[in-house]
């Protein structure tokens, strides 16, 4: 046996690595390679540029998506990048003798760990303010400290008008952070779909286009939830601080609600 197998064999006995003994992990994880490309859609146009805007927004950009028409374009190019999705392990039992490719190079990071800890508690330390920022920032963007109330119904334009393609209208509650704010704001910009529950990733995955219910939000009401910001708000209520703030946008052009 080679030193360096002795050595290894050593250090999981010692329990510096978790050995398996009769069982080993199976790892799978599902790459997918995203090629970049671009190209340019340019034309002339004799209509004003609030039409244009509306157009393009409103159905050029969806039939851009449509891949029967990006046969249209030449495309150069650009980058390509490798994402994992995920990992799955699932333990086996040891029936035939395997090759485990990647076990010293498992070892080898094993053995570097308190070494990097040492290293980025010493970073920390000398950086403590930046993280301490940081953390602080970090945890008001992460504190459930708001109440939505999120204002649902079917989409008109990706139904086609057709009942039987809407999502079901509803008014729902959900408490959330100040980061997952953007994600229910966004629905009321672009549509989303909904299938039956019970299905698979792959069952959704290729679920039937028009299958697909579709819905938008048409509104959604922000409130603070916490004792805190509750007690806050109505403060700044009484104390008219609001009122001011509604004379000053409607005294300003800039600041005036549609």
């Amino acid at each position: 046996m080679k030193k360096k197998e002795q050595k290894d064999n050593k250090k999981l006995q010692d329990g510096e690595g978790k050995k398996m003994g009769k069982k080993v992990n199976f790892i799978e994880g599902k790459l997918i390679r995203k090629i970049g490309e671009y190209t340019y859609s340019d034309f002339y146009s004799q209509h004003n540029q609030e039409d244009i805007q509306g157009w393009l927004e409103g159905v050029y950009e969806y039939e851009l998506q449509d891949s029967s028409n990006q046969y249209d374009f030449e495309w150069d190019y650009d980058d390509s990048h490798v994402e994992v999705e995920k990992w799955s392990m699932n333990e086996e039992d040891l029936k035939t003798e395997q090759e485990y490719e990647h076990d010293d190079e498992i070892q080898e990071w094993i053995d570097g760990k308190p070494q990097r800890e040492k290293e980025l508690e010493e970073y920390r330390k000398k950086n403590n303010k930046f993280y301490e920022q940081r953390d602080e920032i970090e945890k008001k963007l992460k504190k459930k400290d708001y109440v939505l109330t999120v204002y649902q119904t079917g989409d008109e334009g990706m139904s086609m008008g057709n009942h039987e393609r809407k999502v079901f209208p509803r008014r729902y509650y959900v408490v959330c952070s100040l980061e997952e704010i953007p994600d229910y704001i966004k629905s009321m910009k672009r549509s989303f779909w909904e299938v039956p529950d019970g299905l698979s990733e792959e069952e959704i995955k290729n679920y039937p286009h028009k299958k697909k219910k579709w819905g938008i939000n048409w509104n959604v009401v922000v409130e603070p939830l916490s004792e805190e910001m509750e007690k806050d708000y109505v403060g700044s209520s009484e104390m008219g601080f609001f009122e001011s703030w509604r004379v000053i946008r409607d005294g300003d052009d800039d600041l005036k609600p549609f």
